[in-house]
């Protein structure tokens, strides 16, 4: 009975992942290619142990067909025979012991024949058992030895050795020669996506599938398409965060190359590459795949009419009642019937274009949420957002506007009278960008409020979240380039965490090379009046860099440093720049500022010619 069950499921679990691979694996409706090969593997785990009446089965119907056939007329003289339940034996013609063990020993091989393959099935699973811990194991030797950086849902794990980048679980493991790759944001950008989609779960199913069916050609088939859905998905993912999909197949080719370090995850798998592309190129299926796959999610259940009935009826002459007996009982060997379905065949789906929402929201024609006409309110701030699709005509169309704070767009332009980049000018300052361009740039920002305001080339992770929190009926909000909806301005956000992220661990490698201590010059003071009072303070402020044991660096007219001070006063000086040095201390593994101290000076003192 248990090699039946484990039979019939290998055989749904084959015959499911054929009728993908048929049928469905070219569909670029990817979440519902998710959705069926987890149906599929449930219903290869569940249907062999359901068993309905007998009435419902396939059985049941062929013996109430065997009813209504034509039975042969009996003569009357004819006598039925009588019911026997026991043959007779002829004692003359029976055999020796001897004889007779010998002819069922040759005749009847059923019981050795049965242990030995229970026994090649555990070795089987053993082995395959040992090779699934030995692949934790490895992960999690690899995971002791990394350097463990924590971030918000998630962590990474910086490796000495050269792997391949990979996602287990909510760890990201990384080569540490990859943080000076320009790839980085787009490898996290993929990384990520399968951390926030749980693929690692679908990876660990069909691993542990494969322990328990290794000798099911229908396993190693599931595996393969589970992991090759998985990459569409995280690929899909990063396109929909508007990278350049160029730069992205690009990335793909260059880490392929290095060897897949454990197979209990996602990573860059040089023999899934052509396929990942080729879906990325492949235009949207038609919608005729959804009805296929209703069709498919509903016949699954329907499968357990093929198996034996849970209990069988037979009459006796003793009792109107029926007798109801176990299936395990019935000495009938339970056959499993797939047939696919030969009136769908895969030159009868039809394909058409459709495009994706990213696509559609580059085409809308972009018109800001706020009319000129409207009058001004100093107390409402507002932020200009520029995309790299918006167009001269529609900046001009921005720059004639009015907005709050007395603050006015213009427009700059080289010599040929494009149009380069945009200036937010005020009364007291003004803040300028250049025109973003290129599909992989985020859009750029200027921002105003009471009191101050800002500018950026790339819309920061911080203005994002600010806009999205901001109450919209008090402020404004001007796009060109995309749309002026939150929707389209929290599409933004991955992409920007993304680059945040990585700033944040070139910032972290930074300062653990630094010791975690960050001495740099805050700007500088200059001197270019002399009387006896300032360089009186400028002796002090020396003679204090002295008693603190800080550094001291002073140079005459770009000359060679040294660490002590000149006499000033035999100098005719022009100009003395003091540059303050300060050291910052942050806590190890993170960027957190602990402390601020002062770290030395540096002099630059200029004497007339």
């Amino acid at each position: 009975m248990v090699f039946s069950h484990l039979l019939q499921a290998a055989a749904l679990l084959l015959a499911g992942a054929m009728l993908y691979g048929l049928f469905f694996w070219r569909s670029t409706f990817l979440r519902w290619n998710r959705v069926l090969l987890w149906s599929v593997l449930l219903a290869s785990l569940i249907l062999p142990f359901v068993h309905l009446p007998e009435s419902w089965t396939l059985k049941g119907w062929q013996n109430k067909a065997t009813i209504v056939l034509p039975v042969t007329r009996l003569n009357v003289d004819e006598k039925l025979p009588e019911p026997q339940f026991f043959s007779e034996i002829n004692l003359s013609e029976q055999e020796t012991p001897s004889e007779t063990s010998e002819v069922i020993s040759t005749k009847h091989p059923v019981v050795p024949i049965t242990q030995l393959l229970f026994f090649l099935y555990g070795i089987g699973c053993f082995v395959f058992g040992l090779r699934f811990l030995i692949h934790l194991l490895s992960l999690f030797k690899l995971f002791r030895k990394a350097h463990i950086e924590q971030r918000d849902g998630y962590q990474l794990a910086f490796c000495r050795e050269e792997l391949s980048p990979f996602a287990f679980g909510r760890t990201i493991f990384l080569s540490e020669t990859l943080l000076q790759s320009e790839d980085l944001e787009l490898i996290l950008t993929h990384e990520l996506a399968h951390i926030r989609q749980r693929h690692t779960l679908d990876i660990l199913v069909a691993e542990l599938l494969l322990v328990w069916q290794w000798f099911n050609p229908g396993a190693w088939l599931y595996r393969r398409l589970v992991e090759t859905n998985l990459e569409y998905l995280a690929d899909r993912s990063v396109l929909q965060q508007q990278w350049n999909k160029k730069q992205y197949q690009l990335s793909l080719l260059n880490w392929s190359n290095v060897n897949v370090n454990n197979r209990l995850s996602t990573s860059y798998n040089f023999s899934l590459l052509k396929e990942r592309i080729m879906m990325m190129n492949r235009k949207s299926s038609s919608k005729v795949y959804l009805l296929g796959y209703a069709v498919v999610l509903a016949l699954l259940p329907v499968l357990s009419v093929f198996n034996q009935p849970a209990f069988v009826q037979v009459a006796t002459s003793n009792s109107a009642q029926a007798l109801k007996l176990p299936l395990d009982q019935k000495k009938v060997r339970p056959r499993l019937s797939l047939e696919a379905d030969e009136s769908v065949q895969a030159s009868s789906i039809e394909t058409r274009q459709i495009n994706t929402s990213s696509e559609q929201s580059n085409q809308i024609p972009i018109v800001p949420t706020s009319e000129p006409s409207e009058p001004k309110t100093d107390s409402a701030e507002f932020f200009i957002v520029v995309g790299p699709r918006a167009t001269e005509s529609e900046m001009e169309k921005l720059s004639q506007m009015s907005f709050s704070f007395d603050k006015k767009l213009v427009l700059d332009k080289n010599a040929d009278n494009k149009l380069i980049g945009y200036t937010l000018q005020g009364k007291r300052s003004s803040s300028g960008n250049s025109m973003p361009t290129g599909e992989d740039r985020l859009p750029g920002v200027v921002y105003a409020k009471k009191g101050y305001g800002g500018a950026e080339n790339q819309l920061s992770l911080g203005i994002i979240d600010e806009i999205l929190a901001a109450d919209w009926a008090k402020i404004k909000i001007y796009c060109v380039g995309l749309p002026a909806t939150k929707q389209a301005i929290a599409a933004l956000r991955p992409k920007a965490l993304a680059i945040y992220e990585a700033d944040e661990m070139r910032r972290l490698i930074q300062l653990k090379a630094l010791n975690w201590v960050h001495i740099y010059e805050k700007g500088h003071t200059s001197y270019n009046t002399f009387t006896e009072k300032a360089l009186n303070h400028l002796k002090n402020r020396v003679q204090k860099c002295k008693e603190g044991n800080l550094e001291l660096i002073v140079s005459i007219n770009g000359g060679t440093p040294q660490n002590t001070l000149p006499v000033l006063e035999n100098l005719k000086l022009s100009r003395i720049e003091v540059h303050d040095k300060i050291a910052h201390y942050y806590q190890e593994n993170t960027t957190k500022l602990i402390k601020e101290e002062p770290a030395g000076l540096r002099l630059e003192i200029f004497t007339e010619e």
